[in-house]
């Protein structure tokens, strides 16, 4: 329930991420000779945005920049009821602070993942491995008077996602609209899995041999009871309040 950034003292091998992560090292190291799934979930960089000072170090304040924003953004658009929350940063002085911590904690989890990415080079599985990096939401950082997630506006429906496949060598980016449904019929193709049929994602391996694939004219998202519809020129949100006596 804390929101704020800080130094941690403690030593990191302390800390949730990195238990999270020497518990995947050593499951990797594991002899066997079935398939193995593992499910690696790394905290940071939620909020409080609370790791060691080597990593708020690589981020002097007068070098952290504030996102984009317009002063009055939300001035000709649904009140988010969020305002209070940005204006008590602001008038303390806080802006910079919460953006170092976030700077900081991106770069702890950037180790712990590097830590990961290490072990399967060194493993017997290197080159039979498919690896998926995904975040459950973006994040809003002070955008729109904004702070956390609780919106289906573009910054928290945006998110991270990153799939490596020793069937496909290619680093490139892609436009393809995507949704985290079409991850598992994306890894039960890649593994050679016959997925269920009431599936609603579509798998994302036409995109993996050829960037340009769209898949998707648009997605959707949902945050309670709002919703929001994307495509290529648009995005449109709708806000429902519900009133219960």
């Amino acid at each position: 329930q804390l929101f704020g950034a800080a130094p941690l003292p403690q030593p990191e091998e302390s800390y949730g991420d990195h238990l999270v992560t020497d518990w995947a090292i050593e499951q990797m190291k594991q002899p066997g000779d079935k398939p193995l799934f593992l499910a690696v979930g790394l905290f940071r960089p939620h909020i409080p945005w609370e790791v060691s000072k080597r990593w708020f170090d690589l981020y002097p304040m007068d070098e952290v920049q504030l996102p984009k924003h317009l002063q009055d953004d939300m001035a000709d658009a649904h009140s988010h009821g969020r305002q209070g929350g940005h204006k008590w940063g602001t008038d303390k002085k806080q802006w910079k602070t919460f953006m170092q911590g976030d700077l900081a904690s991106i770069s702890y989890v950037d180790h712990q993942l590097g830590r990961l990415l290490d072990a399967l080079d060194a493993s017997p599985m290197k080159d039979n491995t498919v690896i998926v990096l995904w975040s459950d939401h973006g994040y809003f950082l002070g955008e729109h008077g904004f702070w956390c997630k609780h919106s289906t506006f573009y910054e928290a429906v945006q998110i991270p996602l990153i799939i490596s496949s020793p069937k496909f060598d290619s680093k490139e980016e892609t436009n393809s609209f995507t949704e985290l449904v079409d991850i598992y019929p994306t890894l039960c193709e890649l593994a050679g899995i016959t997925p269920p049929k009431y599936l609603q994602g579509k798998s994302l391996t036409p995109v993996l041999k050829n960037p340009e694939t769209i898949l998707k004219d648009e997605i959707y998202t949902r945050y309670k009871q709002g919703e929001a519809v994307i495509d290529k020129n648009y995005a449109y949100t709708e806000f429902v309040c519900l009133l219960y006596t």
